[in-house]
């Protein structure tokens, strides 16, 4: 009870201090428990901030997955489509429309990417087709062994829709506008 010598208490509940020393502490004990106070209500704030973008993302990746999904599956049906359709004709038939630029990416469903590359770049009639690499992986080895098995540029995809759309068309202006091919022919 020693400590409570050093208070007098008045009318209305007023605290008087008989010792500074005690009122100081006091004052300090009560400007960190504000600030105690304030630290809680701003972890409130960044939790609260946090779980709604949380929820957000919960839902972009949601709308995103299933949106992606469509697309794929026509692809997906689209190849299988030709595969059926012209099996065994392709790599026989001498009328097969020859491309003139190949988008190839590395990570393919059946056959590895690499594999593919190697097959063009080895085959004397497909050899001189300029293979753009464009694929989602940002490794250094996977950008060495492409360029070691003669592609022509690497590309990563980007994320986003526009980019990517932006991207295949500097593609295409770059390789099918601006850069001699072999088997064109100058007219003069």
């Amino acid at each position: 009870m020693k400590d409570n010598q050093d208070l007098l208490f008045g009318a209305g509940g007023v605290v008087l201090f008989r010792s500074k020393k005690k009122r100081t502490e006091l004052e300090t004990e009560a400007r960190y428990l504000k600030e105690i106070a304030k630290s809680a209500e701003a972890l409130r704030e960044r939790t609260e901030a946090l779980e709604r973008s949380n929820r957000e993302l919960e839902q972009f990746a949601y709308v995103a997955s299933h949106d992606l999904q469509e697309p794929l599956c026509m692809v997906a049906s689209y190849t299988q489509l030709l595969a059926k359709r012209y099996k065994g004709k392709l790599d026989t038939d001498a009328d097969a429309p020859r491309p003139e630029l190949i988008l190839l990416d590395l990570n393919l469903p059946r056959k590895d990417g690499r594999e593919v590359l190697a097959e063009i770049k080895g085959n004397g009639d497909l050899k001189r087709i300029p293979v753009v690499v464009l694929t989602t992986s940002r490794s250094e080895q996977a950008i060495l062994k492409s360029y070691d098995l003669s592609a022509n540029c690497y590309i990563t995809k980007p994320v986003d829709l526009d980019q990517f759309i932006s991207v295949v068309r500097s593609i295409n202006e770059f390789w099918l506008s601006i850069v001699k091919l072999p088997g064109e022919v100058e007219s003069w």
